[in-house]
Order: C-alpha cells, then structure tokens, then sequence
C-alpha cells in the first residue's frame, strides 16, 4: 500500500468536510439451527432438531452436562468453520497477525460422541441485514458441505480447504468488508478482522479476549470497527512489518551478539595477536633453517661414517699385510741367522723363529711382540735370548753368506716396516674420523633437540596464527552482521514511525465516536452495576508493538469505579482490581455499548454463556436487566443467552414479565434442552423437579406450583 494514501493533510480534510464515517459493518444475526445425527441431542426417538431463533431474547435452557456451550460453540463454528487465529493471538491480539490457521484434524464436536459424530451434520441459517446465508458442516470435523447465499443455488463444497476460504470471503463480503479492494491491494487482513468480530464481539464465550481489559484486543477492535477500512487494512499491515522487521532485527542482533563473544574469547587467548604474528614469522624461518642444517649434518655425518667404514676395512688389510711381512721378515731373520751362525745361534734362533711364528715361547708360552723384540736385540748382541750369557762367536764358526741372502732380508725389513707405517697411518686417521663423526653426531643431536622444541613453538605459534586468521574471519563477518542489523533497525524504525503516524490518524476516528460509546456504555453499565462505573477516553496509553521499538501513544477506553471505601471512581486498569462478576458485566457493557454505536442503528447479535456461578439472587436481577437492554436496543437484535434452570431466575429475568408476551411465545424463545438433549442421571432422577422450574421459568407455573400428574 502507497504510504501516502493517509497523510496528515487528507485527514484533516476529511475531517473538516464531516467526511470521517465509520466502515458500517453488518453484524450477523442467527435465524435457524438445524442438528441432525448427533448424540449429545438425541433424546429418546427424537434425532436433533430444527429451531428457529427469534429476534429479541432467546434462551438456551439446561442444566450440567446438557451441552449449552457445545451448542454455542456449534453456532459459534458456522460463522468461522475449523479456524483459528494464531497462537497467543489471545493474550496479544493481533500481534502476529499472520492469518488464521485452519485445524485440519478439528475433533471439538466428535469428541463428544461415542460414534464420533461420523454422520452428524449442523445447518445455521443467518442474517446480514437483508441478506441470508445458509450453512451445512459435518459435526465429526467441521467440514464445509455445503452453503447458499439468500437462497440461491447450494454451492456444494468440493475441495475443503478452498470452499472454506472461498465461504469466509463471502461472510467477510456479507459483513460490509471491502473483500475485493483488499484482494487488490493482496491483502487478506479482513479475513483476521471478521474472526476478531466474530469470536471476540459478537461472541461471549470462555476463550474471548477482553477487550475492555485487554488493550491491544481493545485497540483491534476500535481499528476494526470505527476507522476507515483502508486506514485499518495499513495499520495491521504495518503493525506486521513492525514485528516481522523487529524479530528479523533481533535475531541478527542476538547473532552479533554471539559473534562478538566469540571474538573476544579468541582474543583473550591472544593478549597481543601482533607481536605473536611477528615471532611466528621468526619461528618459521628458525625452523626452516634448521632443518636445512639437519639435513647438512646428516649428510656430513654419513660422509664420516662411510669414511670411518672405508678405512677401518683399509687397516684391517694393513693390520694382515703387516702380519704377513712381520712373519715373513721373521722367517727370513731366522734363517738368515741360522745359517750365519748355524753352530751358535741354533737353540736361539730356534726361540726367535718360535717368536716370531707366534707360536710362543718355548718355555712359557708368551706371544707378545715385546718378548720377540727382546729376544731379537739379545741375539743381536750375542747374547743368549734366555740367561743373557755372551755368545760370542769366533770368526770360525760364521760362515759367509751371500748378497743376494742379505739384500732379500733387507727387503723384507723394508717392506715389514712400510707395512706397519700404513697400519699406524690408517690407525691416525680411522680415530681422526671417529673423532670428526662424534662432533658430527653431536652437532646432528644438537641440531634435532633444537628442531623439535622450534617445531613444537611453531606447531603452537600456527595453531594461534590460525586463531588469528580466524579472527580476523568473524571480524568479517561481524562487520557484514552489524551493517546488516544497523539496516534493519533503520528499517524497523522507519517502520515504526509509520506505524505511528497511522495509529495517530486512527485516534481522530475513535475520538469521533468516544462520547456515544462512554454513554451508551454508562446506560448498560448502569443496569448492572451498584456503584459508580463509567469510562475514560485517553489517547497516551503508552505501549509497544514490538520488543525493540520505543513507546507510542495510543487510545484507549479506561474503566473508573468507585468502591465502598471510596466513594469516587479510580481508574481500573486490570481486572484483578475489580469482582468477578464485575470483570464480566463490565465487558460485556462495553462490547453492548460497542455494538450499539458500530450498527449505527441497524441490528446485531450477541451469544452470551452467562457467568451464572458468580451472580447472587439480586445481582441475577441487575444481569437481566443489562442482557434485556441490549436486546431491547434495536427490534432485530438476536441476544442468545445460556441458562441453567436454578432458583435465582436468570430465565424468567431474561424474559421479562410474563403479560409482555404470551407463553407460546416465551416458549418459542427458549431451546429447551431438556426435552433435546440426551438426558442426564441428575435429569432422569430428578425430571419434575426440572420441569417445574423450566414452567416457572418461561411462565407456565407460577413459582413453588406444581403440574398437575396429567401434564406430566
């Protein structure tokens, strides 16, 4: 809907020209019910029932458990088949006005019927104004069957769901709402605001809303009935961006909310994340080079060892090389001298030659190279290898030997001593490289000790620089959240001053009719109630539409009732402060009194299950006054009241004076369960006893008379 359909300056123009006119609503009223099939009103060979309801009072009359509010809720469920208004609509009426919920499974009326109402049907006919709508639904689910509009060709119900909406568009079009101009501005409001009407004015049930207790059903009621349709279509409309763009913001706030938590966890776990950052940075280059400085010593520890591994096997040749020229130099010695002193030296060179063979010496055994070498020098000074003794020899007893014997012993000399010169070089160098492979090693060790603990700092080091980056991600996404709830509440705001502005163009509506709605209150109020009551009319009754949104003005009707302790009116603001039986009467005048200045002289209908228990025999009286009033307001008022038959009168109050009309007639106004419904075991036993009361009730018997046994 274009915004600027209600500016201010159209308003006030309308006003000036007298032009504020109320949507003049067409209030249904019941004619015919019709039940059939349906155990609760089978009595005896009579099936149902078929009852025309009269204009004026009429008086649903039984006792405990005959089913008077089953048969209000009937009448109730014609006019608004299987729907309901959405959850805790009750409590904060038109709060989600998300439409109406339609119950699938609707058991209200099978429950109630051992056969489960399978073959149960109900058909209401009712009045609007001039016009007449006939309804038939199935008792075991409220299903549509059929209906038909000032008797024209019965529409059969087919498809469930489409009949019942297509059947709540007409009854919504039969009350005067603008069905189609809505349908154009696809808007489907008036669905909920004829249910509102329907179940929360027109009826009087358990489950109503307050509404003069209730401000935001009161305010529902006042759009729905004295503002201008349009301007009520866009207050609900906006009331529901309100709240759709309310919860759309907290939800994204709630998510901020969360994030922002989450962040600074992270960040508590990270006192400084920048110097962190930096020794990660340091960490990761310490890591990488000494990994790389591993891999260098590895590589120059395995050179060592395979060095270390090359030479050992070199001097283990050396080592036999040396061993075997030792032993031949040993061989050669001893033969050598053998034969340069073959008288002599023979015993001696024997013990050389066993010396030097390793066998050992011939006397202990010892096979050590220092015993050898012992032996040798003695022999080579002439003395005796054992004692010591001088064994000098003359010229005589040498023999001479030839070059070629003495340059072959030289040459094994030679090649014995360049034999152990490799192996002592060989031994040198294999301890150089077991030393250079021990520094290499430890270096290697070293090197690892310290790649582990640099790795582990750096496994930790990434795990916060994850943490960083992870952060840095919600700080993202915050940033989109929060520019995504700094739109929304600028949405919702500008909503809400929308809102605003449309409830105040509706308060000059209401305050156009205030005055006929606190007098017509006060005459109906004033047939009920002792003390003083009457009403207020205020336009700051500060409020919320949404959880979020500031406080705005509205206008409300406030009760003021005075109380023996004080003789002036307080404000009443919530029906704790107030008796029982005044909550009720006092909202029941002010819908009276709603209805009364919303018809605009054409007629209405009110269905009341009348709070009985909390009525003493005087104030049953001052009830049937008020009751009386409304229906005497205009001749085709229906007013349809719930009576037990108990000594206070409450029907015979109903109906007034017997001499204001004939019995026949005050019969005709009442539907006398009794005779209708299944009995009762407190009605079977106890059936004259009822039936009396029910004959000085409508006027029949007067009060403590008895039938005669013929007219039993």
């Amino acid at each position: 809907m274009d915004k600027s359909t209600f500016g201010p300056d159209d308003r006030r123009d309308r006003k000036v020209r007298g032009l504020i006119e109320l949507p003049n609503l067409v209030f249904p009223r019941l004619s015919r019910l019709a039940i059939s099939g349906y155990e609760p009103y089978v009595n005896g060979s009579q099936d149902g029932f078929d009852h025309l309801f009269l204009p004026g009072v009429n008086v649903v009359v039984g006792i405990n458990g005959l089913g008077k509010t089953t048969l209000l809720n009937v009448i109730f469920r014609m006019l608004v088949g299987p729907y309901d208004p959405a959850k805790g609509d009750r409590d904060r009426p038109g709060r989600r006005q998300a439409g109406l919920i339609r119950d699938r499974n609707f058991s209200f009326f099978s429950q109630r019927a051992k056969d489960g109402a399978i073959d149960a049907t109900a058909t209401a006919t009712f009045l609007f104004g001039s016009r007449t709508l006939k309804v038939k639904r199935s008792l075991r689910d409220l299903s549509l069957i059929e209906y038909a509009v000032d008797g024209h060709d019965v529409i059969a119900a087919i498809d469930p769901i489409e009949s019942d909406a297509e059947l709540m568009d007409k009854m919504a079009m039969l009350m005067n709402f603008d069905v189609a101009g809505a349908k154009s501005r696809t808007s489907e409001s008036y669905r909920y605001d004829y249910d509102f009407v329907v179940r929360n004015l027109i009826f009087f049930l358990e489950d109503k809303v307050p509404l003069i207790w209730n401000p935001d059903g009161q305010f529902v009621i006042l759009r729905i009935l004295l503002v201008d349709e349009q301007l009520s279509e866009a207050i609900a409309k906006a009331r529901n961006d309100v709240l759709r763009a309310d919860s759309q913001y907290r939800n994204r706030l709630w998510a901020s909310n969360k994030l922002r938590e989450s962040i600074n966890d992270e960040l508590e776990a990270m006192p400084d994340a920048t110097e962190e950052m930096e020794e990660y940075s340091l960490l990761v280059s310490e890591v990488a080079a000494l990994d790389e400085a591993r891999h260098d010593l590895l590589a120059q520890r395995e050179f060592f060892s395979g060095e270390i591994g090359k030479t050992e096997d070199n001097l283990l040749r050396a080592r036999a090389d040396a061993f075997e020229a030792q032993v031949t130099l040993r061989s050669l010695e001893a033969a050598y001298f053998q034969q340069a002193f073959r008288a002599v030296r023979a015993p001696g060179d024997l013990i050389l030659q066993s010396l030097a063979s390793h066998e050992g010496c011939l006397v202990c055994g010892t096979k050590t190279e220092a015993t050898y070498e012992r032996a040798r020098m003695l022999m080579e000074h002439h003395q005796c290898p054992v004692c010591e003794a001088d064994i000098s020899v003359g010229e005589e007893n040498i023999e001479d030997l030839s070059d070629a014997r003495l340059e072959e012993l030289r040459a094994a000399e030679a090649t014995a001593e360049q034999k152990r010169r490799l192996v002592d070089r060989l031994t040198q160098m294999s301890a150089d490289l077991s030393v250079q492979y021990r520094r290499a090693n430890d270096d290697l060790q070293r090197t690892l000790t310290h790649l582990e603990q640099a790795r582990r700092r750096e496994r930790s080091e990434a795990q916060r620089a994850e943490q960083i980056a992870k952060v840095a991600e919600l700080r993202g996404r915050l940033d989109e959240i929060d520019a995504e709830v700094a739109s929304l509440r600028a949405e919702l705001d500008g909503l809400v001053a929308w809102h605003k502005g449309l409830v105040e163009q509706s308060k000059h509506y209401i305050a156009d009719k205030h005055e006929a709605i606190i007098s017509a209150f006060q005459e109906y109020a004033s047939a009920f109630m002792v003390e003083d009551c009457r009403l207020r009319y205020r336009t700051d009754r500060e409020a919320r539409v949404a959880q979020s949104d500031e406080k705005i003005d509205w206008p409300a009707f406030e009760v003021y009732l005075a109380s023996g302790a004080d003789a002036m009116p307080t404000v009443r603001n919530w029906h704790t402060e107030v008796s029982e039986s005044q909550k009720e009467f006092i909202d029941l005048a002010f819908r009276m009194a709603l209805l009364h200045v919303a018809t605009t002289g054409s007629a209405s209908m009110l269905a009341v299950e009348t709070p009985e228990a909390s009525l003493d025999a005087f104030f049953v009286e001052k009830a049937g006054a008020l009751l009386r009033n409304y229906a005497a307001a205009n001749h085709d008022n229906v007013l349809l009241v719930t009576s037990n038959l108990t000594r206070e009168r409450m029907i015979a109050r109903l109906l007034g004076t017997p001499d204001a009309e004939d019995l026949d007639t005050r019969k005709r106004r009442t539907l006398n369960l009794l005779k209708i419904a299944r009995p009762t075991k407190a009605y079977r036993q106890n059936q004259e006893f009822y039936d009396d009361r029910y004959g000085e009730a409508v006027g029949e018997l007067k009060a403590g008379e008895e039938r005669e046994s013929g007219d039993r």
